[in-house]
C-alpha cells in the first residue's frame, strides 16, 4: 500500500507542503517517485512521518529531528522512545479526562442553579507535584493521595 503526498497528508494533519518542505530538506524521502512525479509513502515512510511528528510535538527543531533520525538507532532505542512517548500520551489523557469530567460537573450544576464542589472544579488542573511524587514513590502513591485529597 502506498500513498500520495495529498493522501498521506491528509491522514497525519500535516499540509502536502509539510511533506514537500521534509522532501526537500532530506527529512522525510518517499519510498519512490513515480513516472507522473507523484511522491508516493509506503510503511517505513510512515513510520518516519510518525517519529517526526512526535519528536516535533516534543519541541525540537527540524534540525534536530534530522540528526535525532540520522544517529540511526537501533530497534530497541526506537522501541524505549515509543513506549515513553505512549506513557506520556496516556498520562495526558488522563488528566485530560479529569479536566473534562471538572467542566462537566461544573456544568451541570451551573445549569441545576447549584454550587459546584470547589475540589471537583479544579480536579486534574494542578498536579504540579505529581512527576515528582510519581518518581520518588511509585505512580500508585499520587494516585491514593489525590484520592484521599479528593474525598
Amino acid at each position: 500500500m502506498e500513498w500520495t503526498v495529498q493522501e498521506l497528508a491528509d491522514r497525519a494533519g500535516v499540509s502536502g507542503r509539510t511533506l514537500r518542505h521534509y522532501h526537500q530538506i532530506g527529512l522525510l524521502t518517499p519510498d519512490r517517485i513515480g513516472a507522473n512525479g507523484y511522491r508516493y509513502y509506503g510503511p517505513t515512510a510512515v513510520a518516519r512521518l510518525q517519529r517526526i511528528l512526535l519528536l516535533r510535538e516534543a519541541g525540537l527543531s527540524l534540525a534536530a529531528i534530522s540528526e535525532a533520525l540520522a544517529s540511526g538507532a537501533n530497534p530497541d532505542d526506537e522501541i524505549n522512545a515509543l513506549e515513553g512517548h505512549l506513557a506520556h500520551l496516556e498520562h495526558e489523557k488522563e488528566a485530560l479526562g479529569l479536566r473534562i469530567a471538572s467542566v462537566e460537573h461544573t456544568l451541570a450544576m451551573r445549569r441545576e442553579g447549584r454550587q459546584p464542589r470547589m475540589d471537583m472544579m479544579l480536579e486534574g488542573f494542578n498536579d504540579r507535584y505529581e512527576a515528582e511524587v510519581t518518581e520518588q514513590w511509585g505512580r500508585d502513591v499520587f494516585e491514593q493521595s489525590n484520592r484521599w485529597w479528593g474525598a
